[in-house]
């Protein structure tokens, strides 16, 4: 049997990708940009989530790194208030250094500044009102100023 010979092969410059190869090429780039979106969320959530930024200010309180947690307040803040003044605040209410859990229950804002007025709750089940202010430095949540409102 003799095959029949090809003359010509032509590609068509008006031919198309098949839509199915489209179609996996879309869906992968937007796996990856969920991928990536997921990962900033997961690795940096001070970027993101003010709340962020006061649990951890919290938690170093708690930990005893009343120094780091100075250094991770804004600029602000240190120009208005010493790393010696934030001890003895923190020392005069020492239901912070055993906080467990916190609840925000309003926000607001004025001008660049959140302020957050929460519930915390100590590891002794006593609460403490207070109200914090958040502002963004060099695309960071920090701490711009914490008011005792209530402590039972």
């Amino acid at each position: 049997m003799i095959e029949p010979s090809i003359k010509k092969i032509e590609i068509n410059e008006k031919s198309e990708i098949p839509k199915k190869k489209k179609g996996k090429k879309i869906f992968i780039f937007f796996l990856l940009v969920i991928i990536v979106a997921g990962g900033f969320l997961i690795l940096k959530p001070k970027y993101f989530f003010p709340e962020s930024a006061i649990k951890e200010n919290l938690n170093l309180i708690k930990e005893g790194k009343l120094e780091k947690a100075y250094i991770l307040t804004s600029s602000g803040f240190k120009e208005k208030t010493s790393s010696e003044i934030f001890r003895k605040f923190i020392s005069q209410h020492p239901g912070l250094e055993k906080y467990k859990s916190i609840s925000f229950y309003k926000k607001s804002k004025e001008d660049n500044v959140l302020i957050f007025e929460a519930v915390v709750l100590t590891s002794e089940e006593k609460t403490i009102k207070i109200k914090y202010k958040i502002i963004k430095e060099e695309n960071i949540w920090k701490v711009h100023g914490i008011e005792i409102l209530k402590e039972e």
